[in-house]
């Protein structure tokens, strides 16, 4: 009995994270799918238990997305396109006037490749999302949790929905049509979802959106920019 107590454990835990206990996967995707404003306020409230919880689900969803786009070699086109566009930006001269970016190692574009990969990109600004999120919606809910567990929450599954675009990417080839349709899935799914959690009006969900999506941008392309000089900087031969 000593030697299966162990196990029995391990199985105990990997059915709360998975969320094969009481349905939690199965009630956390129905509910995100079709009324997610009450399902993100029922976790923050009394029903916590009934979901995963948005932590585990967004980690999860993301070990999903990297898989599948593994699998049918997203990333490696992704990370190729980069590299290209990460060399043409280094014959900048906002670059170039500073140090010579044609000494820069090989191991400088790798490192730069994965921050500004899909993957990256959400590892890095999760903490950002999180912190605007809260910024622009704390006049409907001050909680900075709950606004939390609403980010992880909508960020997760608008990832989930955008997955199914990869294997029609993997026959089209096209890149720019992949990035903007799964960007128009996440803004479209968010737009509903905060509808529904901070009881807003369509139009002012609309103006809260754009807005905090506008903001995101900016913030994402000034760290891309601060990461790139400083990795560039720091590999000179």
């Amino acid at each position: 009995m000593e030697e299966e107590k162990p196990v029995s454990e391990i199985k105990e835990v990997t059915k709360e994270l998975v969320g094969w206990e009481d349905n939690k996967l199965w009630r956390t995707l129905k509910g995100l799918t079709l009324s997610p404003g009450a399902t993100i306020r029922g976790f923050c409230g009394e029903d916590r238990q009934k979901y995963l919880s948005p932590i585990t689900y967004f980690l999860g969803v993301t070990a999903v997305e990297a898989y599948v786009a593994s699998y049918f070699g997203l990333f490696e086109a992704m990370l190729d396109k980069n590299k290209e566009e990460l060399k043409r930006a280094a014959t900048e001269p906002s670059l170039t006037r500073f140090f010579d970016t044609q000494q820069v190692s090989e191991r400088v574009f790798d490192y730069l490749n994965f921050v500004t990969s899909e993957t990256g990109q959400k590892v890095i600004f999760v903490p950002f999302v999180l912190l605007f999120t809260w910024l622009f919606y704390k006049k409907f809910n001050k909680s900075f949790k709950q606004n939390s567990w609403y980010a992880l929450y909508t960020l997760g599954h608008a990832t989930l929905l955008a997955i199914p675009l990869i294997p029609i990417w993997y026959f089209s080839k096209d890149l720019v049509l992949y990035s903007n349709t799964g960007l128009a899935i996440i803004f479209i799914y968010s737009l509903w979802s905060s509808k529904q959690f901070y009881n807003l009006s369509l139009g002012k969900a609309l103006v809260y959106q754009l807005l905090l999506d506008l903001t995101l941008l900016i913030a994402l392309n000034v760290l891309s920019f601060i990461v790139m000089t400083i990795a560039f900087a720091s590999y000179l031969k």
